[in-house]
């Protein structure tokens, strides 16, 4: 899947999305997606979600991402998480 089609495809299926988050991340905070992903409760703790993401298993706008990308309204994360893939898009 390239980048444009993983957020063209998060955009294009809103009503299909498994799992949409309202979050508090606003356009002036700047959190980092392994504290957002832990905060948020996708992985319990934080050393997981890192783990994860440099496993490949999270990607944002169908590219990889790196431990320290800042999370910002509007992103489409893609988290897979044993058999199980969640599409979520974040809002605020």
């Amino acid at each position: 899947m390239t980048a444009a089609a993983g957020y063209t495809d998060c955009i294009a299926n809103f009503a299909a999305i498994q799992v949409l988050l309202v979050t508090t991340v606003s356009n002036r905070a700047t959190v980092r997606l392994d504290k957002w992903l832990w905060a948020a409760r996708f992985f319990k703790t934080r050393r997981l979600a890192k783990e994860a993401i440099e496993g490949g298993k999270v990607h944002s706008e169908g590219q990889r991402v790196k431990v320290a990308k800042e999370v910002s309204v509007g992103d489409c994360l893609s988290i897979r998480q044993g058999f199980d893939e969640k599409t979520v898009l974040v809002t605020g």
